[in-house]
């Protein structure tokens, strides 16, 4: 073996040990009664995702990593970055319930004072604010329907329905990321934010109701692949999102945070 050999031999395990797969992967969102499209560029590289001008904000970067299962938002207008983890989002989730629950209680007791037809109609005008009626049906289960093979900008998937009584919620088309040649490690980042957007959908929708944008509620659905296309029609406003282009590198790309850019602190809410 000659000193190249031995050189490349290095390397390939280095890389092995580390992570040098890297993928970049631009994707566009368009909401029903828009004419205008969002395009998006998410960079995966060493267990991160980051992704320019999110949500179309030039002055808004998205930063996650898979190690600490956290985000990071950037803000350059303002050269500041608010970081979340899941601790975080609980401990908020969890006030923000309490008080919650204090504010319905004092409610309901308020309501029993008054006479039924009024009491009803404080009710309907207030939408029961999260009151839990006596005869709220049981959430629909969801099931998955296999529809067949799709192609999306020349890459095969397969079309997924995503019904809720018999109702469609989503549509999905699932790429198998061997097929795409998208490294094993950067699709494990990319399994590992699905599942954190889920975990933290399900937590922060007691504070804010919706963190998923234009990714439809799939919590506990059996999926595997990469999403190619996602037409979903569950939220306030449908959306699709759709994967324009899979290549592989980075370029030249910072994922990490400017340096002399100041924390912020999510509002805190007071122990209940």
């Amino acid at each position: 073996m000659n000193s190249r050999q031995r050189t490349l031999a290095l390397a390939t395990t280095l890389c092995s040990a580390t992570v040098c797969a890297d993928t970049t992967i631009e994707f566009s969102v368009t909401e029903s009664g828009s004419t205008q499209t969002t395009a998006q560029i998410a960079y995966v590289k060493d267990g991160t995702i980051f992704v320019k001008g999110a949500g179309g904000d030039p002055q808004v970067d998205f930063l996650f990593n898979r190690e600490r299962s956290s985000i990071t938002i950037i803000n350059h207008g303002e050269q500041t970055y608010l970081s979340l983890d899941e601790q975080k989002i609980s401990e908020l989730s969890d006030r923000a319930q309490g008080m919650m629950s204090m504010v319905q209680k004092q409610l309901a007791e308020n309501l029993a004072n008054l006479p039924p037809e009024q009491a009803a109609r404080m009710k309907e005008m207030m939408g029961n604010f999260g009151m839990p009626a006596s005869d709220d049906p049981p959430p629909p289960k969801k099931k998955l329907i296999q529809r067949g093979m799709m192609t999306i900008n020349n890459m095969k998937c397969r079309q997924i329905d995503v019904m809720s009584d018999n109702q469609k919620i989503a549509q999905l088309c699932m790429a198998d990321p061997s097929a795409l040649n998208l490294p094993g490690d950067d699709y494990q980042t990319i399994k590992a934010i699905q599942a954190f957007g889920e975990r933290l959908s399900e937590k922060a929708s007691k504070i804010s109701g919706q963190f998923s944008g234009s990714v439809p509620e799939l919590s506990g659905m059996p999926m595997d692949g990469l999403p190619l296309e996602m037409r979903n029609f569950s939220g306030p406003v449908s959306s699709v999102m759709t994967v324009t282009r899979l290549a592989a590198g980075v370029g030249e790309i910072s994922m990490a945070i400017p340096e002399g850019y100041k924390p912020r602190q999510l509002p805190s809410l007071p122990k209940m």
